[in-house]
């Protein structure tokens, strides 16, 4: 069986919908009723119910502009919404070296809201700061990447401890699982080399998350069928991997990393003699 190549970018995508939201005249007439940070008579549940709404249909632009005036502020609900656009920012560009600035500036407002947290912790912060180290760490490269690992699933677990039933945390950590049960062999030398004790998990560890997900929504994630379908092969069960992997085909399109899932799996059907046709 070929080695999987995906990165859990795909993982965090947000589908792109063709709905109203809110009109971004409103809300930048928030920001301006509120005069920025140092007047603490604006609305946080109104600009974080903005923030989110925009980010949510993929509307990037409208969403740093709800934001952009709160740039110093110490709320950390804020502080890691703010991160979080400068990452969606990193991710549309196609300068490498712009896209890494935009990374390292956003994970300076993770930092800062990490700082200013109080219990029981903040999630998004948390999430945030594992998924954009996990950027950086592609950018720099395989040895980056492996020294952030401890990080990334150290800030998915706390994020998970606050708020069990996210499904996007639930599916990366399994990722995270998934990928060192399947650690190339010059990779887990690299990462011996670095931390003594690599990284190591188990296919039965990222079964646990996968699981978790598909029994809170199931066949809903084309992304959590598919991997379910690639950890049940490895374990030796080909008819319950056929199941995900027809599961991961059907379910619908509804996202941009839902149509890379999708030739994924057709390539795995195809592999296991299927036809498109006949599926």
């Amino acid at each position: 069986m070929k080695r999987l190549l995906v990165n859990f970018r795909v993982l965090t995508q947000k589908p792109f919908l063709f709905t109203n939201v809110l009109p971004v005249i409103f809300a930048i007439s928030i920001i301006k009723k509120c005069d920025r940070e140092d007047d603490e008579e604006y609305d946080i549940d109104q600009l974080i119910e903005d923030a989110d709404t925009f980010h949510e249909h993929n509307q990037i632009k409208e969403a740093w502009e709800v934001l952009k005036g709160f740039t110093e502020t110490n709320e950390p609900e804020l502080l890691w919404r703010i991160g979080r656009v400068l990452a969606e920012k990193a991710k549309k560009s196609k300068d490498i070296e712009k896209k890494k600035k935009l990374y390292l500036e956003a994970l300076n407002f993770i930092k800062k809201a990490l700082k200013n947290e109080e219990a029981p912790g903040c999630f998004g912060a948390h999430k945030w700061y594992a998924i954009i180290i996990n950027y950086v760490g592609e950018l720099e490269g395989t040895k980056s990447h492996i020294e952030k690992s401890y990080k990334v699933k150290n800030h998915l677990e706390k994020a998970l401890k606050i708020k069990p039933d996210d499904a996007i945390s639930r599916m990366i950590l399994g990722f995270w699982h998934f990928t060192f049960a399947n650690l190339p062999l010059y990779q887990y030398y690299l990462a011996k080399a670095i931390f003594g004790t690599p990284p190591s998990s188990t296919y039965q560890e990222a079964l646990k998350h996968f699981e978790q997900v598909e029994s809170a929504k199931p066949g809903y994630y084309k992304a959590c069928s598919y991997f379910l379908g690639e950890i049940h092969g490895r374990l030796g069960d080909k008819e319950k991997s056929i199941v995900f992997y027809k599961q991961a085909f059907y379910a619908p399109i509804r996202s941009r990393d839902d149509e890379i899932f999708h030739k994924m799996v057709l390539q795995r059907l195809k592999e296991n003699g299927y036809n498109e046709d006949d599926l």
